[in-house]
């Protein structure tokens, strides 16, 4: 399981990671469900646990964090095609400077 960290400005608050949660579902047609979001009782960081269709209907669970202002995720089957798209739909939603 890789773990991706992606930084592209200098701080994410707690409604660029919902923007970004919802983003993702709705790109895989799945619904958001703003309740499922959980928080770390160790570090008070939040998860959001969503769902990656491929096109051939694949499915992997996709672990979206908010750590310290950064957005990161793991994909659990490590699809490259996950990753591609997740970093693709945070290129569009947070552009770099």
């Amino acid at each position: 399981m890789k773990h991706k960290k992606i930084k592209k400005r200098d701080k994410l608050d707690y409604r660029d990671f919902i923007c970004f949660c919802k983003a993702f579902e709705d790109h895989n047609q799945n619904c958001f469900d703003k309740e499922a979001i959980s928080r770390n009782d160790e570090n008070k960081d939040y998860f959001y646990d969503a769902l990656y269709r491929d096109r051939h209907n694949y499915k992997s669970i996709v672990r979206i964090y908010w750590e310290s202002s950064d957005i990161r995720w793991e994909v659990f089957e490590g699809w490259d095609d996950a990753y591609e798209e997740l970093e693709d739909l945070y290129e569009q939603l947070f552009p770099s400077a």
